[in-house]
């Protein structure tokens, strides 16, 4: 069984063309790393400039068996995603070894290379925040009266729920496997309650692995938690080609942004395909992603015009 220093694990549900772009940034960012995908049963296909079979072909062909397609597939959606993290690294567990899990959206990119020597010092990367009983956020409202959740803390002899940022938030393989043994002996991954969905990847992992390991002085967890940065300070949440450039300059502990727009011409996606070399240009025009590049424009082009066409019939 091959072993690798970081599996990323990330949920996808549109576009193959993106996770392409995704997969050739993180291949190219990060030494000996393996990437598991779970693909959402409500995967968007129609819109997708890339086949399912394209896309495998592609990955198998360039990546040597580094990009791993979880073959179950269970519901995802908005506050829907914690199933898809502890099915893919089951999954993962049994056909890959390797020492740390870290825990991917599809919208975020790397913007420099160089993490495993960051986290490599530590066991884990989360956020220590507490969730009081008075919060009025739908996570906190929602956690403090989870059934599943609530037979967790007993199991753990604690009452202290926790948030994290999920995106960027890593874990030594053993911890993840002990923190993932607690959360499936009270919570069915399969079935999830549908009534009452929150975000339940940022409170179910950080609460169980403080239960865990809390009062643990041989556990090293990473002080500045995690390594993508997400502007929450702000309504929009998509990051700028502006704070894009800064965070692949700086020496913080960021590595990765979130969100990235999904299009293949966005400019952050383009800056950071020309910055570190896994751009398209003419001189390889028949690789996919320089057939896509073109997909893209035009389909674009075509909006344009088409925008254009509606509004001036509406001034008619």
């Amino acid at each position: 069984m091959k072993k690798y220093k970081i599996l990323f694990s990330i949920p996808v549900h549109e576009r193959f063309e993106i996770v392409l772009d995704q997969i050739a940034n993180i291949f190219t960012l990060n030494e000996d790393c393996a990437i598991i995908l779970h693909l959402s049963p409500v995967f968007d296909y129609k819109n997708s400039m890339v086949s399912l079979h394209s896309f495998k072909k592609h990955i198998t062909e360039f990546y040597s068996g580094g990009v791993i397609i979880n073959p179950e597939s269970v519901r995802t959606g908005f506050f829907d995603i914690i199933q898809a993290h502890i099915s893919n690294f089951r999954y993962a567990c049994s056909v890959v070894d390797f020492d740390y899990i870290a825990l991917l959206a599809s919208n975020e990119l790397f913007v420099k290379p160089k993490l495993y020597e960051h986290i490599k010092s530590y066991d884990v990367g989360i956020n220590d925040g507490i969730i009081p009983i008075t919060s009025t956020t739908k996570t906190g409202k929602s956690s403090h009266k989870d059934p599943d959740l609530r037979k967790m803390l007993q199991l753990l002899n604690t009452n202290d729920i926790y948030w994290s940022q999920i995106e960027g938030s890593y874990y030594k393989k053993d911890i993840f496997n002990n923190v993932c043994d607690v959360i499936t002996r009270c919570f069915d991954y399969r079935q999830i309650n549908t009534e009452d969905l929150y975000a339940r990847e940022e409170v179910y992992f950080p609460t169980v692995f403080w239960g865990l390991y809390g009062q643990s002085n041989n556990i090293n967890v990473d002080k500045k938690g995690m390594f993508t940065y997400v502007p929450w300070c702000r309504k929009s949440l998509t990051v700028s080609l502006k704070e894009a450039i800064r965070e692949s300059e700086n020496s913080s502990n960021i590595y990765c942004i979130k969100r990235v727009t999904r299009i293949i011409t966005d400019p952050v996606r383009v800056y950071l395909r020309h910055k570190y070399g896994y751009n398209y240009t003419a001189t390889d025009s028949n690789s996919i992603m320089f057939v896509l590049y073109i997909k893209d424009i035009w389909k674009e082009y075509m909006w344009r015009i088409n925008n254009l066409i509606r509004r001036i019939k509406k001034k008619l």
